[in-house]
């Protein structure tokens, strides 16, 4: 099972999920849900902005699985490249059209990994929360990006009540922060950000959530250029949106590193 340390930083803890193999937490979902499977398996559908899809290519290659991946259009080229690499059988369609998908999956005759609804994926990202609990004694609050919900949902149900949950969203794609559906914006910020909340993840995890703050993708790269500066450690935009939130004695959940190190070698532009 993977493991990623807890780096302290300023006056808080990182959470290094961007070590792990493919660039991001996911790895710790994926290889529970590939233990899931049936011995035979050959094929595996999954819905993803780039980082699922890595990983679980990465982990299903040994096992001769072959791994197509409905993708948005949007994606970064850095991740793309990598996804091609790999030999995922990709397929590029509008962002409102993987999120239908997200929303209400199309059958499938192989298996689905969804970002929600694999309970096996999520009993993976729980690990993530049981090795924080381990590591760091008397800790007041984690920091978690929240796109759909599934790293959210895993952590919290682990942490709540013991420790305060707080989700953190792009300022300018936060369905949960306005509490209603909002139309997608372009953001450097590439890995979250829903048109809205999907109601079966609301009503499960809210509840175990002490706070949702929002952060301007302008304080998230600012957040994302300084760790990379200080420390070397290179994040997307999505675990920049967690640091940008962070508090004395808080944990991050720096959730990915799939970004381009010249991003943060100039100044802010949303087009990033």
């Amino acid at each position: 099972m993977f493991r990623t340390p807890l780096m302290e930083y300023s006056n808080f803890f990182l959470k290094c999920e961007h070590h792990l193999p493919g660039g991001s937490y996911k790895a710790r979902g994926v290889e529970t849900f590939l233990a899931s499977l049936p011995r035979d398996t050959k094929r595996i559908r999954c819905l993803s902005a780039g980082n699922m899809a890595r990983t679980l290519a990465l982990l299903a290659k040994p096992r001769g699985i072959v791994v197509e991946a409905l993708v948005p259009e949007s994606i970064p080229e850095v991740k793309r490249a990598k996804l091609e690499g790999l030999g995922v059988q990709l397929t590029l369609v509008p962002f409102e059209q993987l999120w239908k998908e997200v929303d209400t999956p199309s059958p499938t005759p192989f298996p689905l990994l969804h970002p929600v609804d694999s309970p096996a994926l999520l009993e993976g990202y729980g690990r993530i929360a049981q090795e924080i609990l381990e590591q760091a004694k008397g800790i007041s609050e984690v920091i978690i990006p929240i796109g759909v919900g599934g790293l959210s949902l895993g952590l919290a149900r682990v942490l709540a009540p013991k420790v305060r949950v707080v989700l953190v969203e792009n300022a300018t794609n936060a369905p949960y922060v306005s509490k209603r559906a909002i139309p997608r914006k372009p953001s450097w910020v590439d890995a979250i950000g829903t048109p809205y909340t999907l109601e079966r993840v609301r009503e499960a995890l809210l509840p175990l959530v002490s706070e949702v703050r929002a952060v301007s993708p302008r304080a998230a790269f600012e957040a994302g250029k300084r760790l990379y500066e200080m420390k070397g450690e290179l994040v997307e935009g999505a675990a920049a949106v967690a640091l940008a939130a962070a508090t004395k004695d808080s944990i991050v959940i720096l959730t990915g590193g799939n970004i381009d190190s010249k991003i943060y070698s100039s100044g802010f532009a949303e087009e990033n």
